[in-house]
């Protein structure tokens, strides 16, 4: 089964989430959980095709569209476009929830390119502005954690706990503190 089948039901995944957008029901926002990946890298002829694309795309104001381009880069693992394409969205459509879900994408990019330090700086401004506090406190918390095992800095842990007071994982943060 491939990935729309497990977002619209026919296979159950934890990882996904699939909601109704209350104000516009025909729009749907869906919520994964990343695990970390490594980057192949895109050929030249695939940037300018990509280039064309998203300008063609950003011209459009179709945030449907918007958001499936960002999803085709994130599988081309084409992070620094889909950060850049991100940006570009962020400045066009500034009063929209294309700005949390951009912000996202740009998490989302930053720690498969193993910047987890930047991947927490986006999943708050994308909490910040609208996104899910749970799906966030899942992946800011992923990030979080990799850190801590990688460098010991209970900083990182500290500054979980001012995001996340309550979080799902605040226990675990006051273990290791």
């Amino acid at each position: 089964m491939g990935l729309l089948d497990n977002i619209f039901g026919k296979k159950k995944d934890k990882n996904i989430r699939v909601e109704r957008d209350e104000a516009n029901p025909e729009n749907v926002v869906v919520y994964a959980k990343v695990s970390d990946g490594t980057s192949q890298g895109i050929s030249i002829e695939e940037l300018e095709s990509l280039t064309q694309e998203a300008d063609e795309i950003l011209d459009s104001t179709d945030l449907g569209k918007i958001s499936m381009y960002t999803n085709n880069l994130l599988s081309k693992g084409a992070y620094d476009e889909m950060i850049a394409f991100s940006h570009q969205v962020i400045e066009k459509y500034p009063n929209t929830n294309a700005v949390g879900n951009s912000y996202n994408f740009m998490g989302v990019a930053c720690f498969f390119k193993k910047d987890y330090q930047n991947a927490i700086h986006y999943y708050i401004k994308a909490m910040e502005n609208g996104m899910d506090k749970m799906m966030m406190d899942d992946n800011v918390w992923e990030a979080v954690e990799i850190i801590y095992k990688q460098t010991k800095d209970k900083t990182v842990l500290e500054d979980y706990k001012h995001y996340f007071p309550n979080g799902e994982y605040i226990k675990k943060a006051n273990k290791l503190l």
